[in-house]
């Protein structure tokens, strides 16, 4: 599991440069004191900063969800923000590092794995991501389960069952298992739909047996011209197909004839390239050549003017001369070079200009051509297919062709046998053909019906009725035990009763969680039915309890960090202080801030935060 270790932030809020070292597994009470408003006391001192730091560091966004213009220090253009944890189990570490900067939509992020920059996170939300990969915990769950305030506060056993259900399914993995039934629920239509063609098949074999162990009863009936009419009808079938093959090639021809057109029309527009290639390379280098010109015309003019600017005048005859110059030039003589060098650089400048505009239209007439014959290419690959697709025809017009020849010998030799012994035997292998069939088809059968009763049984099983909801209700056992266990730590009176998933009579699930609070075991309410002290402590408990389960659930991840920002509203001063010497002997890493505690209260776990001259920052 991830510990806290570090957190450090400057121009956060009224904090500049503050740094905090955590204490794990106890309890640290963070107090305030704000010496610029003797009227509030303790607020506005800055205390929440700590809590708005580590939110901001794991999910990109503040608490409140205030723009980082509202967070970034007034005094200041950037605000930056360090949190390091460590995981002793996967012996990993893990340092955010996020930057804000005033009037820019961009932010910067830098993850350090075990001492190494992660340089594959190339954006914001990629790292965002990189986060939630390494330590499990969405946003959502951190402000339910990790970070409880009086703005946020949140309670599973005030929630609704959608809400119930979802915190169940999420601590389970029972969404794992909703693709799992689908996939058996496609199957089981499947397989339903396997056996009841399987059935019709069977049906119709019986009827075909049926029917042929009737004519061979009755083979005298049978006569040739019987079958000679159904060979001469299935000639005509034949010969129907063949028909509209023909037909598909007279169409193909059509289409070749059309796209030969069409080359032969885009042909007509073709222009030669070569003489244009040979023009566009002359004008490359004709612009290469005005661009050297201008190159060096523009490096004398920038020698002229350096000259021009080294005049010095004399104050007696106010006569101007260059002292020290390269070009070995008079004032005046200086003055009429720079203006024949402007001139110079604004004819080659046009010169350029005029070339270029003459390229770009000989690039697009190339760039025509060379479309026209991509299309060409294009109406060539087509006709390809066109004659791939007219040879198949032509395979399949011989093949019919080939069947109704066959078929006309067979009636030939029909009308030159005899009848009666070719019947029967022709009868028997039908009914023989027939009935191996018909124990393919029944094997095949109650093989599908065999499972078809295993899906309905895993459909069952692993639904609502059965696994499904047997997680649900482990859970809700597990949530009561840990919610209980952590009220005895608390030394309090009350405990927690969770009614889970219920199977009625006729068989459908009863989605619904009730819970209710016991005094001592006996007398019960609602949770909304306790007064605010006691659904604080519950709602506490209820935090702790499923923060465990979460962490457990993550193999290893997870965080042990619990904030609380003036959780414990309403309930006294000395009843805030019993609860902070408890919640300081549970095992968890927690910062609790308080403001009806005294910073005089005694613990050996507290910081002290003063706001001074509108500077925040820890003193002790």
């Amino acid at each position: 599991m991830w510990r806290p270790v570090r957190v450090k932030f400057s121009n956060l809020f009224a904090h500049q440069d503050t740094e905090y070292f955590f204490k794990n597994k106890v309890c640290t009470v963070i107090f305030g004191e704000n010496r610029d408003a003797e009227d509030c006391d303790n607020n506005g001192a800055g205390k929440s900063t700590i809590f708005e730091a580590i939110a901001i560091a794991l999910t990109n966004k503040s608490l409140r969800d205030l723009d980082k213009e509202m967070f970034i220090n007034r005094d200041a253009e950037d605000c930056t923000i360090e949190f390091e944890l460590q995981n002793d189990v996967l012996n990993s570490s893990l340092k955010i590092v996020r930057k804000f900067f005033r009037g820019s939509k961009s932010a910067k992020i830098t993850l350090i794995e075990n001492g190494k920059v992660n340089s594959q996170m190339t954006s914001v939300n990629e790292a965002n991501k990189r986060i939630y990969e390494l330590i499990g915990i969405s946003r959502e769950d951190l402000l339910r389960y990790y970070i409880i305030s009086q703005d946020n506060s949140y309670t599973f056993f005030k929630a609704g069952d959608v809400e119930k259900k979802e915190v169940l399914n999420r601590i389970t993995s029972a969404d794992m298992i909703n693709p799992i039934i689908e996939e058996l629920g496609d199957r089981k239509k499947q397989l339903t739909s396997d056996i009841s063609e399987i059935e019709s098949g069977i049906s119709s074999i019986q009827d075909k047996i049926e029917f042929f162990k009737e004519q061979k009863a009755n083979n005298e009936a049978v006569s040739d011209d019987y079958e000679i009419k159904a060979k001469s009808d299935r000639i005509e079938e034949i010969k129907e197909k063949r028909r509209d093959y023909e037909r598909k090639v007279k169409k193909i021809d059509a289409d070749i004839d059309n796209v030969q057109k069409n080359i032969e029309e885009i042909k007509s527009q073709l222009v030669p390239t070569d003489d244009l290639k040979s023009k566009r390379k002359k004008l490359k280098k004709s612009i290469d050549d005005f661009e050297k010109e201008l190159s060096d015309s523009k490096s004398i003019l920038r020698k002229i003017n350096a000259e021009i600017d080294g005049v010095v005048e004399c104050p007696n005859c106010k006569h101007k001369f260059i002292q020290g110059g390269d070009l070995d030039l008079s004032y005046s003589e200086a003055v009429d070079m720079k203006k024949d060098t402007e001139i110079l650089i604004k004819d080659y400048e046009e010169k350029i200009k005029s070339k270029k505009s003459k390229l770009d239209g000989i690039n697009l007439k190339i760039q025509s051509s060379e479309s026209l014959e991509e299309k060409i290419e294009d109406f060539n690959f087509s006709i390809n297919s066109y004659k791939r697709k007219k040879k198949s025809y032509q395979e399949e017009i011989e093949d019919a062709s080939n069947s109704i020849n066959a078929i006309a010998e067979e009636i030939r030799r029909i009308k030159a046998e005899s009848k009666t012994e070719k019947v029967r035997k022709e009868l028997e292998a039908k009914l023989k053909s027939l009935s191996s069939k018909l124990k393919e088809l029944e094997d095949s059968g109650l093989e599908k019906q065999e499972l078809l009763e295993m899906v309905n049984y895993w459909i069952y099983y692993m639904g609502k009725n059965g696994f499904t909801t047997y997680l649900a209700n482990r859970a809700v056992s597990i949530i009561e035990g840990i919610t209980n266990s952590y009220l005895r730590k608390f030394h309090s009176n009350l405990s927690v009763e969770i009614n889970g998933y219920k199977v009625l009579k006729d068989g459908t699930v009863r989605e619904k969680i009730d819970v209710r609070v016991l005094d001592g075991g006996i007398s019960s309410t609602v949770f909304m039915g306790c007064s605010g002290g006691e659904r604080g402590r519950v709602s506490l408990a209820g935090v702790l309890g499923i923060q465990h389960l979460i962490n457990l659930s993550l193999d290893g991840r997870g965080l042990d960090l619990l904030l609380l920002d003036e959780t414990f509203h309403g309930v006294d001063s000395r009843g805030q202080e019993n609860m902070i010497k408890i919640l300081e002997n549970i095992g968890n890493t927690i910062l609790m801030i308080t403001q009806n505690v005294s910073s005089e209260f005694n613990s050996e776990n507290k910081i002290l935060i003063v706001k001074e001259d509108g500077v925040a920052k820890i003193v002790k």
